[in-house]
């Protein structure tokens, strides 16, 4: 029982992963087109951390996803300013 438990798990990881790799490599279409200077370091870092990325790149603002164990799909953390 134990060994499905984990196979459904692993699975909803993958999904995640998928989300956060088909986010992170879709062409930046804001009008600079780039992630801002100052936040740089800041981005990196969230999206190094397997549960968690980011899609903004935006100095003056953040959003952040997380990975939740027993779902599919990313969740919103929130965003600041």
């Amino acid at each position: 029982m134990q060994f499905c438990s984990g196979m459904a798990q692993s699975t909803k990881t993958n999904i995640f992963q998928q989300q956060k790799s088909t986010s992170l490599s879709k062409v930046d279409r804001s009008r600079k087109g780039s992630i801002d200077e100052p936040i740089v370091d800041l981005v990196h870092l969230i999206n190094q951390h397997d549960q968690y990325f980011t899609t903004s790149s935006c100095s003056g603002r953040i959003c952040v996803f997380e990975e939740v164990s027993g779902d599919h799909f990313p969740h919103f953390l929130g965003r600041a300013r």
